[in-house]
C-alpha cells in the first residue's frame, strides 16, 4: 500500500495514473491478552494504534489520501475536485491501483 501522491483522470470516469509516495502499513503487535494494529508510514510509527484491522485500514486511508484534501488533475467533470468528492466507484478504483 502507498502513499498518494496525485490521481490524473483520463475521463469523468476512468483514472489514467496515480503518482505513490511513502509506504503505508499495518503491523500486528501482541498487548497482554490483546491484539492490537499499528499504522505505519515508511516503517516509522505513527502513534495510531487500533484493536481492528478494520479501523487500522480506514486510518491508513485517510494518510494516504491526506484526509481527503487530495486534489484530483486531469480531464472530465472530476478535474479540480477533492479525492472525498468523487463518486465511491472511482475512489473504489485510486485504492485498488494504489494496493489496498
Amino acid at each position: 500500500m502507498n502513499e498518494i501522491k496525485s490521481i490524473y483522470m483520463a475521463d469523468s470516469n476512468h483514472v489514467y495514473e496515480i503518482d505513490s509516495g511513502q509506504e503505508l502499513s499495518i503491523k500486528k503487535n501482541k498487548l497482554d491478552d490483546s491484539i492490537i494494529y499499528e499504522v505505519l508510514v515508511d516503517g516509522q510509527e505513527t502513534g495510531d494504534y487500533f484493536y481492528k484491522k478494520k479501523y487500522a485500514n480506514d486510518c491508513l486511508k485517510e494518510y494516504a489520501t491526506d484526509d481527503g484534501h487530495l486534489i484530483v488533475q486531469g480531464y472530465g467533470t472530476h478535474s479540480g475536485c477533492k479525492f472525498w468528492q468523487l463518486p465511491e466507484r472511482i475512489q473504489r478504483q485510486i485504492f485498488k491501483m494504489a494496493g489496498f
